[in-house]
């Protein structure tokens, strides 16, 4: 019996190092997780050190493109603009591991269908020519260069606000 008292804790121990590792416990990163989730876009996508960016400057983008992937998810309430830039975000961090395919239906998604004051005039242009490289498709590419050429050639013809 008095065996039986000695061994009895050895299991109970087991039984709790294994659901901690089998299931997780509640740490602050578990945490810190759901808080990222409901910053504002500001805080999460245009703020150094805050929202999706500590994870790229571990170098860890895919986790970054989760993250961001999760955010587009749970925040219905964006802009156009901002659900385009946060789509190209994903892109270029999914191509920085390599995974091209997944990085290209993010650029499909990052495409502005509408004005948006959030993007620039050349946004679709930039997204153009990120999907192109990424797919590897050296005519679309040219394609988006010869077009940017075009309109730095207009924008040298035209005069300077202000000018004479």
């Amino acid at each position: 019996m008095n065996q039986f008292f000695r061994l009895a804790p050895a299991p109970a121990i087991a039984v709790v190092i294994a659901s901690i590792w089998l299931g997780g416990c509640a740490t602050p990163e578990s945490g810190s997780r759901a808080k990222v989730l409901s910053l504002s876009n500001g805080q999460f996508d245009q703020t150094f050190g805050s929202g999706w960016r500590p994870i790229f400057d571990r170098q860890e983008y895919g986790e970054a493109a989760a993250l961001i992937e999760d955010y587009l998810r749970s925040h219905h309430e964006l802009t156009v603009g901002h659900r385009s830039s946060l789509h190209l975000q994903a892109a270029m961090l999914l191509a920085l591991e390599g995974r091209n395919s997944q990085a290209i239906k993010h650029a499909d998604q990052a495409v502005c269908h509408e004005a948006s004051p959030e993007l620039g005039q050349s946004w679709n242009d930039a997204v153009a020519a990120t999907r192109a490289f990424l797919a590897h498709v050296r005519a679309s590419l040219q394609a988006c260069d010869s077009t940017n050429d075009k309109k730095l050639s207009r924008q040298k013809n035209e005069p300077e606000i202000g000018g004479d």
